[in-house]
């Protein structure tokens, strides 16, 4: 049975968040991450922009379908313990003192999981996933970030529910997703949190 958590995690992951909503939560990284989706329509002038590229005619030219993500590398995460990438300092972040515990996530095709609890109640999560998916089959895009030098999005939910979380784009259909949630704290706190969390747990698969 799913833990309340981890059903969070994939509300967070496939959530389709408008731009508007998202572009006020800092990232917590260098720069100020803008909210950019894919494509948009002006109703008032009928004009449409598109992933195509346009030619001197007007007609739009579809692109090539080659991966142009820029990463400082490939990282395959076949084989990865989740629970290598929950450091002491993912732990200290979160606020908790206990070991973390390694599952899997049945709505992201089983996706490895690794998480920690806080309070007294367990009232704050914090886990890693690991995706056999990349950013682009996650939903709507969210604000778009970076991590140790890799793509990334922030994302959070527009239901209510407490948490954030950031996709790491690894390697093409790879993706690390790190997400934290608490009934204990706003929601902007999460999201200033969450950043730092995947800082931390991409560190530990850069250098593993």
């Amino acid at each position: 049975m799913r833990s309340p958590w981890q059903r969070l995690a994939i509300s967070l992951a496939t959530v389709a968040v408008p731009a508007l909503v998202i572009a006020g939560c800092s990232s917590g990284t260098g720069g100020t991450p803008s909210a950019e989706g894919g494509s948009t329509s002006t109703a008032s002038s009928g004009t449409t922009k598109s992933s195509g590229s346009t030619s001197s005619s007007g007609k739009s030219t579809p692109t090539s379908g080659k991966s142009s993500v820029s990463r400082p590398k490939n990282i395959d995460l076949t084989g990865v313990d989740p629970c290598s990438l929950v450091t002491p300092e993912f732990k200290t972040v979160t606020g908790s003192d206990r070991e973390p515990k390694a599952s899997t996530n049945p709505d992201q095709d089983n996706a490895p999981t690794c998480g920690v609890t806080a309070g007294t109640s367990g009232t704050a999560n914090a886990s890693v996933a690991l995706l056999a998916k990349g950013i682009g089959q996650l939903g709507a895009p969210g604000t778009k970030t970076e991590i140790a030098g890799f793509p990334a999005e922030l994302r959070k939910p527009t239901n209510g529910v407490p948490g954030c979380a950031i996709v790491v784009d690894v390697a093409d259909a790879q993706a690390l997703l790190v997400n934290m949630t608490s009934f204990d704290a706003p929601q902007d706190e999460l999201c200033q949190k969450v950043p730092q969390l995947a800082e931390s747990a991409m560190g530990a698969l850069v250098n593993r």
